[in-house]
C-alpha cells in the first residue's frame, strides 16, 4: 500500500514516506502512536534530504514551527507578567493607602503623653515608604505602570484602607495602634501571597522584594504587640476612678506563649 492520503490528526504527513518496515513497525501500535511515529520519520527524512522540493519543504516547516513556538513562548511571558503585575499592583494599592492613614496618625499622635506611639508610627511610616518605591520600581520594571493598574487594584483594597483612615482616633492612642495592626496583618498576607506567586512563577526578583516587605511588616506586628500592653495601662491610669495594675509583663509573656508553639490540632 502506497496510498497518500494523509494520517488523521495528523495532516500533510504522507503514508507514502514509509518504507515496508517502518509500515510493519508502525502497524503494531495504536492508531494516536502510529500517527506520531510518521510525523516524526517523516519529518526526519525531509531534513536529510539533499536540495530539492523536500529540503525547501523541511526548511519551511521547521521557520514555521520555530515561528509557532517563538509567539507561545511570548504569550506565555506576556501572561506571567501580567500575573506578576496585578499582584505587584496590589501590594502597592495596598501599603499607598495605609501610608495615607500613618501619615495622619503621625501628625494626630505627635503630642500623646505615650511616647512609644509617635515614636512607633513615625517608624512605620518611614517602613511603608520604602516599600512604596520599592514596589514602584518592581511594577515598572514588569512593564507596568504604578499611576496605570495601580488605580484598578484600589478598589480591592480600598474597604480597609478606608477603614484605617476612619478609624484615626487622636484621643485614644491604644485604638489607633490597634488599627496599625489590623492593617499591617492584612499587608503582611498580601506580601506572603506575592512571594508565593512570584516564587511559583520563577521571578527572583519579586519574591526577594516580597521576602523584604513580610519580614519589615512583621516586625511592624511584633512592634505592636510590644508596646500596646504599655499603652493600654497608661490609659486605664488616666481614669481617676480605677486602680489598674501594671501588668506588660504578664501580657508579653502571653503574647510570647501564644506565637511559640505548633499549629492547633486539626490545622
Amino acid at each position: 500500500m502506497n496510498s497518500r492520503a494523509a494520517c488523521a490528526g495528523e495532516p500533510g504527513i504522507i503514508r507514502g514516506e514509509l518504507s515496508r518496515s517502518d509500515r510493519a513497525a508502525r502497524s503494531a501500535r495504536p492508531r494516536g502512536e502510529r500517527c506520531i511515529g510518521i510525523a516524526a520519520v517523516t519529518r526526519f527524512r525531509l531534513m536529510i534530504r539533499g536540495p530539492g522540493v523536500g529540503s525547501r519543504r523541511a526548511a519551511a516547516v521547521s521557520l514555521a514551527t520555530a515561528n509557532l513556538l517563538h509567539e507561545e513562548l511570548n504569550m506565555a511571558d506576556e501572561n506571567r507578567n501580567q500575573v506578576l503585575t496585578t499582584y505587584t499592583s496590589d501590594v502597592h494599592a495596598l501599603v499607598t493607602h495605609g501610608l495615607q492613614a500613618v501619615h495622619r496618625q503621625v501628625e494626630q499622635l505627635k503630642n500623646v503623653s505615650h511616647r512609644d506611639a509617635p515614636a512607633a508610627v513615625m517608624a512605620f511610616e518611614q517602613i511603608l515608604m520604602a516599600q512604596k518605591a520599592a514596589l514602584e520600581d518592581r511594577v515598572k520594571a514588569l512593564g507596568g505602570s504604578a499611576t496605570g493598574p495601580v488605580k484598578d487594584a484600589v478598589s480591592a483594597v480600598a474597604g480597609v484602607a478606608a477603614g484605617l483612615i476612619d478609624a484615626v482616633r487622636p484621643a485614644e492612642t491604644a485604638k489607633a495602634i490597634r488599627d496599625d495592626h489590623t492593617f499591617f496583618s492584612h499587608l503582611g498576607i498580601s506580601w506572603l501571597m506575592l512571594y508565593t506567586t512570584a516564587m511559583s512563577l520563577a521571578d527572583q526578583e519579586t519574591a526577594a522584594l516580597a521576602q523584604r516587605g513580610y519580614g519589615d511588616t512583621t516586625r511592624m506586628i511584633m512592634h505592636v504587640d510590644r508596646i500596646l500592653p504599655k499603652i493600654v495601662v497608661e490609659e486605664l491610669r488616666e481614669n481617676k476612678q480605677l486602680s489598674p495594675l501594671d501588668v506588660q509583663d504578664q501580657t508579653r509573656e502571653m503574647v510570647k506563649k501564644a506565637w511559640d508553639r505548633d499549629a492547633p490540632s486539626g490545622i
